[in-house]
């Protein structure tokens, strides 16, 4: 399956981020109901008749993974026929704005510690048959940081479980705050379990306020905290309660945090945990090397690749931004009529020959043709912007996704954005291996012309309209082979926009002469009509 048209443009960029007030359908004066689409984390496990073909509702889950859901062992352990849906809202219906995907479910992980009675480890994760594709309304949930606190959020669950004694047909949305371990304990032990009940260490508590709960029907389900940086993590899985909605009666769930690296161990096996620290893309913050990317960071980043008929031959001329399922942007100057060109999707160590140590296999797509903007001028890289259009569709998957374009009116000056490549690094003055990330601050527009006409420009320098500049501080840039690169500014919403197109520089590097990038604001009206055009 491949995501079709429209539903790709405003694709999100990162794990756990919701789509605040949902997508097209909209419930109002209702605060216990999801709008459509708003929670894309969240999965609806069934069972599948084999003869009816008709689905049980079992439980709820949180999508981490193309591959993987999470959900709680006392659920699933021993269930057969299992499946998860993807993209579920309204379960009275199929006619949503988007089709969810129905994935069977191939293998039940059951942690090796879980005990029903006492009920200890109730957690598992659902190996999935084939690779869920990210759309806007499938999207996975964040995992936490082993030393992550929620103590004292208000954190969100989802889920289909009861509501006066009937399963919800539209997925609820539940406020809940997350209640310190001593407090909690006391409030179990005085709901009726006895004073010498202790909770065990891999459970955290939320709730606790009169009829807003989680309830029968709920487990599994996700317990999702917001982060300073909008996005949401995994806090906790539904697991028991003592009744549902009652005050001082909070309800226990997974806490996830003390599982990650069982659920590493499980779903990268042939990697170390030092390796799945760098390469996973799932977690929220990676330590390290900020001059480079990390794997799958910026999965809208593109290899431009000069190639013969039968592919043997492949030379790297520049990079460019994925922005549709069969459609690439880049700088007009990095192509030469007669050749043949490739794009390849997902790279991000060159050096790695045989891609073994990345976790998904990269993808590459013969470029059918480039169409050029009109008003290209290769004197002086006026208007250097290009529209390749591949011979097939890309697969979108976790590190294979597009970037949004920028509204005609945007304005990105004094912003510091990100551009990627592997051109040459100002480190070792050679084309990099790893991706390179480089922040740079987008220069206004009259503080950049002058500061070009202090060089050999001479004042009578002009800058085109078409040209967007950033940089200008000594050891931070883009350089050779980086053309057709992206200049990625982010949004309020924490989506990146494509502001800029690496065009051309006066050598690299140095403090006080900006590199020339394509605005692309400038030209979202003629990608968006060439595009329909295209097709």
């Amino acid at each position: 399956m491949r995501i079709e048209g429209d539903s790709s443009e405003n694709y999100g960029a990162t794990c756990g981020k919701m789509n605040e007030n949902g997508l097209f359908y909209a419930l109002h004066s209702n605060e216990t109901l999801a709008q459509y689409g708003e929670f894309p984390w969240v999965v609806f496990i069934a069972t599948i008749n084999k003869t009816s073909g008709a689905a049980t509702f079992v439980c709820g889950g949180a999508l981490i993974h193309p591959l993987y859901v999470l959900t709680t062992a006392h659920n699933v352990v021993g269930k057969s026929q299992l499946h998860a849906r993807f993209g579920e809202w309204d379960i009275g219906t199929d006619k949503e704005l988007f089709p969810h995907q129905e994935i069977t479910v191939d293998e039940i992980i059951i942690h090796p510690g879980y005990s029903l009675s006492p009920i200890k480890n109730d957690i598992a994760l659902l190996a999935l048959k084939t690779r869920v594709l990210y759309q806007v309304h499938i999207q996975p949930i964040c995992l936490p940081q082993e030393t992550d606190e929620f103590d004292g959020e208000r954190c969100i669950s989802n889920g289909w479980g009861s509501v006066e004694g009937s399963y919800a047909r539209i997925m609820k949305k539940i406020s809940l705050p997350v209640i310190p371990r001593a407090r909690c304990q006391r409030m179990i032990q005085f709901a009726g379990l006895g004073p010498h009940y202790r909770l065990p260490e891999g459970f955290i508590c939320a709730g606790g306020e009169a009829d807003v709960d989680t309830c029968k029907g709920d487990g599994g389900s996700p317990l999702a905290c917001r982060q300073p940086d909008d996005s949401f993590v995994l806090a906790g899985l539904v697991s028991w309660g003592i009744g549902c909605g009652g005050h001082y009666r909070p309800g226990a769930y997974v806490a996830v945090n003390k599982y990650v690296s069982w659920i590493n161990s499980n779903i990268y096996p042939e990697h170390t945990l030092a390796d799945i620290n760098i390469r996973q893309h799932l977690r929220r913050t990676v330590e390290g090397n900020r001059s480079y990317a990390q794997y799958g960071e910026f999965p809208w980043m593109v290899v431009i690749m000069a190639t013969n008929s039968d592919l043997s031959l492949k030379k790297i001329v520049g990079g460019g931004s994925l922005i549709h399922p069969k459609f690439v942007v880049s700088a007009a100057h990095i192509f030469k009529a007669g050749e043949e060109y490739l794009a390849r999707f997902g790279e991000w160590d060159l050096q790695g020959t045989n891609k073994s140590n990345e976790p998904y296999p990269v993808q590459d797509i013969k470029i059918e043709r480039n169409i050029t903007h009109p008003a290209y001028i290769k004197l002086g890289l006026r208007n250097d912007i290009a529209l390749v259009k591949l011979v097939e569709e890309v697969t979108f998957q976790h590190h294979i996704r597009p970037i949004c374009l920028p509204k005609p009116d945007d304005v990105f000056d004094g912003q510091r954005c990100i551009s990627t490549g592997w051109g040459v690094d100002a480190h070792t003055s050679k084309f990099a291996n790893v991706l390179k990330r480089i922040d740079l601050p987008v220069i206004p527009r009259e503080t950049c012309l002058q500061m070009f006409r202090a060089t050999r420009l001479s004042i009578f320098f002009e800058l085109h309209e078409s040209v967007l500049c950033a940089g200008a501080e000594e050891g931070v840039d883009m350089c050779d082979g980086d053309g057709g690169g992206p200049l990625a500014c982010v949004k309020e919403d924490g989506t990146y926009a494509l502001a800029g197109i690496v065009s051309w520089g006066l050598g690299c590097h140095e403090n006080g002469v900006p590199g020339a990038y394509v605005n692309v604001a400038k030209f979202s009206n003629w990608i968006t009509q060439t595009l329909r055009d295209a097709n």
